[in-house]
């Protein structure tokens, strides 16, 4: 039995940025079929993680897949945000937080 645990990743077609799923509407609404999603990752401590609003996609314009757990994803998940922030203008410091450097924190002015 495989005990790698997995995330259900929805990959924008239109842009590229890369999305966790929180959830699969499908055949469930008459705007028909929908992937939530949770935000842009705002701090990655190991592999939990804290987001920013969540978003919602056409199943159209998504592209899902699972990919394994790692710290490397959310990492690269959390860089996302951050050239996300500095496209709008954001002035954005990195903090590494505790003694190693799986804790990552923008701050943003």
């Amino acid at each position: 039995m495989n005990s790698t645990k997995t995330i259900r990743i929805a990959t924008v077609t239109a842009t590229g940025n890369r999305y966790i799923v929180q959830q699969l509407s499908l055949g469930k609404t008459p705007e028909g079929d929908r992937v939530h999603c949770w935000g842009e990752v705002v701090s990655v401590k190991g592999l939990s993680t804290k987001h920013s609003s969540s978003k919602t996609f056409p199943r159209g314009e998504v592209e899902i897949a699972d990919l394994p757990s790692s710290f490397s994803l959310l990492e690269g998940l959390w860089h996302q945000s951050i050239r996300e922030l500095r496209a709008r203008g954001a002035h954005v410091t990195v903090s590494r937080t505790g003694r190693t450097a799986k804790n990552w924190t923008p701050g943003i002015r």
